[in-house]
């Protein structure tokens, strides 16, 4: 490296904090892409237990990516690079001390409010004097920002936003949330709980469940991109606006090379997209012990509620769709419905 071109002495705090935050939305991509293609579900929540844990998972491997290279990926593409005294790269033994350092007392472990309080702080040494942790270990940064950078930068923001943004939509306004969890039952119920219900089971053996009254069943194909599936759908309608659904497919072996949680979230998407729906509510969860989603969908007058589950290569969609102002009414139906089915 020639030095010569690099600034060791100017402090630039702001280029050192985009430099990070560029390694931990590099970080949490890879690791939510090694999520992905996991052959075990993960639920969302730990998706949301990553992102706040993300501080300290990324100590061991920054440190790691110092002593071997001397910057990281945030750091090289803004131009930093982190040298001792004689101008060589961190030991590991110094790069972690830094590293952790950086975590504990520059981010407070990420904890909120506090890590804001010790962000200012370190922002206030860097531009005065210094870096407290890199004057106790004798190490020096080395920075050139130009035009490069300031393009890869960009890059990579406008590269990785459009994930960023569909990930925390998913955790802040979807994961977790109980179906009807606002629901307050009262008044004249509508639902059918005192109806005797009528046990259906499946002709090739695949499941059994409770209808309200007596199921139809259906033979159709499913349109899909360059192909189709064959769809079988068993359904009642115990009345004009209230309808009970399970449908399944055979999924091509293809899809089934990704991750059950891939599967349906992928799946859930192209559902809601063909049936021309919104999804209001989406978590991730284990139904008896199999890869499921719950999901709400509303088309601006109808709400759809189900699970989708996943059983080898055969995809489960269990559901039952009635009008939105009815949404308080129907739980005592739809929970006993969804509870009722049994995959074998």
């Amino acid at each position: 490296m020639d030095f010569e071109k690099y600034s060791l002495l100017k402090p630039r705090p702001f280029l050192r904090a985009f430099a990070r935050l560029f390694d931990y939305v590099f970080f949490y991509i890879v690791m939510s892409f090694a999520f992905f293609v996991s052959p075990v579900i993960v639920p969302d929540v730990l998706h949301l237990c990553f992102g706040l844990l993300l501080p300290m998972l990324w100590v061991p491997v920054e440190a790691l990516m110092l002593s071997l290279f001397g910057t990281t990926p945030g750091k090289a593409l803004l131009g930093i690079h982190i040298r001792d005294k004689e101008q060589n790269k961190p030991t590991f033994g110094i790069a972690i001390k830094r590293a952790q350092t950086v975590c504990l007392r520059g981010l407070a472990l990420g904890i909120p409010f506090i890590n804001i309080a010790c962000a200012y702080f370190a922002y206030r040494d860097i531009k005065n004097k210094g870096a407290v942790w890199d004057k106790e270990l004798d190490v020096y940064i080395a920075n050139r920002l130009g035009k490069k950078f300031v393009a890869s930068a960009i890059a990579l923001g406008i590269v990785s936003s459009p994930f960023l943004m569909e990930e925390f939509r998913d955790y802040i306004f979807d994961s977790g949330r109980p179906l009807f969890k606002d629901m307050v039952i009262d008044g004249d119920l509508a639902s059918l709980t005192d109806v005797k219900w009528k046990g259906f089971k499946d002709p090739k053996g695949g499941f059994t469940i409770e209808f309200p009254e007596k199921p139809k069943e259906d033979n159709s194909e499913l349109a899909v991109p360059n192909s189709s599936l064959p769809l079988t759908e068993v359904k009642c309608s115990p009345n004009k606006d209230i309808h009970y659904s399970v449908m399944y497919t055979t999924l091509p072996s293809k899809w089934l090379r990704y991750s059950p949680s891939l599967v349906l979230k992928g799946s859930l998407k192209y559902i809601s997209k063909h049936m021309k729906t919104r999804i209001v509510e989406k978590s991730v969860k284990k139904f008896k012990n199999r890869p499921a989603l719950d999901y709400v969908f509303f088309d601006g007058k109808l709400e759809i509620a189900g699970k989708l589950i996943l059983i080898g290569d055969t995809l489960y969609k269990v559901e039952v769709k009635y009008p939105y102002a009815e949404r308080a009414n129907i739980k005592e139906s739809l929970d006993k419905f969804l509870s009722s089915f049994n995959p074998k």
